[in-house]
């Protein structure tokens, strides 16, 4: 674990141990794109900056392998950190605790949140 996720807010993304495979993700903001793989069972967490300004926001984007819709949300990070769980489609489960109030649909998506 990097000392900073410890030190600096950040978002959190854990996906489901039933999903079938793993899922790539971006990570955006305006300091650049940030690319992973978050495997069945498993999570990323991305440090944020501290320094910056009230409307500061990430964008997270993530698709399974081998097929399926792209999932993106524009997500506005709180201290100590927000929280988003992903089911075995991919899809974001809002009944294990996922930050909703921290969350908006990303421009240009038309897929349900």
């Amino acid at each position: 674990m990097r000392y900073s996720t410890l030190l600096l807010p950040g978002v959190s993304v854990y996906y489901s141990d039933d999903a079938p495979t793993p899922i790539d993700y971006l990570r955006g903001d305006t300091k650049g794109m940030l690319e992973g793989t978050i495997s069945r069972g498993g999570y990323a967490i991305e440090a944020v900056s501290i320094i910056h300004d009230a409307d500061h926001r990430i964008e997270f984007y993530w698709w399974k392998r081998g097929g399926g819709r792209d999932h993106c949300v524009r997500v506005t990070p709180k201290w100590p950190r927000t929280v988003i769980y992903l089911d075995a489609n991919a899809d974001i489960d809002y009944s294990k605790g996922t930050d909703a109030d921290r969350l908006q649909r990303c421009p240009n998506m038309t897929a349900d949140m």
